[in-house]
């Protein structure tokens, strides 16, 4: 981010949810402090793949993250794949109103 006008979001993508730990958190907080980085991202729920995470760990990672969002007052970078109500759920629960998100991945079909 050595250049004047670039900027970026910090956080993990719901595909990596499992890595979540109390190490990791604070890698992120770390981060999250460079003043270059004006957001909270790309974070979520994906349940596109077999492949994924379990519910769970996807939903644990999610909370942490948003949690930290409100705390610094960051605007969110959301991803939700065949996830939209359970997103908009937890997103309504963790979040005030006004907080500033972009809704940056969705997959819902035609």
């Amino acid at each position: 981010m050595g250049h004047p006008i670039v900027y970026g979001v910090v956080g993990m993508h719901p595909l990596y949810a499992h890595h979540l730990d109390l190490t990791m958190e604070l890698n992120i907080r770390r981060c999250i402090s460079h003043p270059k980085v004006k957001g909270v991202g790309e974070i979520g729920l994906d349940y596109s793949s077999t492949l994924r995470p379990s519910d769970d760990s996807q939903i644990y990672a999610f909370v942490q993250q948003l949690s930290i969002a409100r705390e610094k007052n960051l605007p969110v970078v959301v991803h939700s794949r065949n996830s939209f109500i359970q997103t908009m759920e937890i997103l309504c629960q963790e979040l005030p109103n006004d907080h500033k998100l972009c809704w940056r991945q969705f997959d819902y079909g035609s």
